[in-house]
């Protein structure tokens, strides 16, 4: 109660502090330093909570500290949604995987998918609807995102996650999987312990999820 509704101007020095007792973890292994560092990000987001770069530190030091569940916290908190999905579920989905956070992943690609779809079916219409009303300018914006989204690394990650779910949630075999692979148009690149890694590794087992997350790394 009676903190700014806005960033305030010691924010940066707030910043700069964390990110400098970062600089001294990767550079000297002392953890103590990301302690200091997330109750640095914590204090000030508690006093600047529009401030999303202390969010996104926050997330940082968390991964690094193998906090899945407070990490997946401050990620909820950068409110990500519709573009900043493919801008930011980076972020996230590698820590996801590692500590067998199978809803987080399932979540997060069904949302892109569905931004994908979207842009497809709608793009035509929108284009259609700038053409007809003369702003041009919207046009070049339409195209420019479309062409964006189709040729975009996180949907191609996005894809390959949405597979490897298909796996664990369908696949009771190794032949099965051969099978769901070739009905999806797929190589079945996964081989000798891979595979069977990922095709026991269901939402309910945390331990065989890490284990393909692992394996397929």
């Amino acid at each position: 109660a009676g903190y700014p509704a806005d960033r305030t101007p010691c924010d940066d020095n707030g910043i700069l502090a964390a990110r400098l007792l970062l600089d001294v973890y990767w550079r000297e292994g002392r953890e103590e330093c990301l302690i200091d560092a997330a109750v640095i990000a914590r204090l000030g987001l508690a006093v600047s909570p529009p401030n999303f770069q202390f969010k996104l530190l926050l997330l940082h030091v968390y991964r690094c500290l193998g906090a899945y569940g407070a990490a997946q916290e401050a990620y909820n908190g950068l409110d990500v949604k519709h573009i900043l999905t493919d801008t930011l579920s980076y972020l996230m989905l590698p820590a996801a995987w590692q500590w067998a956070g199978l809803s987080r992943i399932r979540a997060t690609a069904d949302n892109f998918l569905r931004l994908d779809r979207d842009n497809r079916k709608d793009t035509a219409e929108y284009t259609f609807q700038a053409f007809r009303h003369g702003t041009y300018s919207k046009v070049s914006e339409l195209y420019l995102l479309q062409k964006r989204l189709l040729s975009s690394l996180q949907l191609a990650v996005t894809r390959t996650d949405s597979l490897t779910l298909a796996l664990a949630d369908h696949a009771s075999s190794l032949q099965d999987a051969r099978s769901l692979l070739r009905s999806m148009n797929g190589t079945p690149l996964y081989t000798g312990e891979v595979l069977p890694c990922l095709v026991n590794a269901k939402e309910g087992s945390a331990e065989a999820a890490a284990a393909a997350a692992a394996a397929a790394a």
